[in-house]
């Protein structure tokens, strides 16, 4: 969990200074990020099944977020969605 608050510290000060907005989106950002992992704790029977064969897609997908991180903070919509599919993935 240290990599995920290091960057969400770095995803929400950039975010907040290139959206003009408050404190208040890291709190939507955290909601989105919460969104995702409860949807992938709702999906860990299915994924256990196949839990071998999903680990290498699951870095490669964590590894592709991180490296859209700071491209996806320009735009609400966009920043959000990939919070969620930050947390999906996590």
């Amino acid at each position: 969990m240290a990599p995920f608050y290091g960057v969400f510290a770095f995803v929400g000060t950039e975010a907040r200074s290139h959206l003009e907005a408050g404190a208040c989106l890291s709190s939507v950002l955290a909601l989105a990020y919460g969104s995702g992992f409860a949807v992938a704790g709702a999906t860990h029977r299915w994924a256990g099944r196949w839990e071998q064969s999903l680990l290498p897609l699951t870095f490669a997908g964590l590894i592709g977020i991180y490296a859209l991180l700071p491209f996806v903070d320009r735009a609400l919509p966009t920043l959000l969605a990939a919070a969620a599919a930050w947390g999906f993935i996590n």
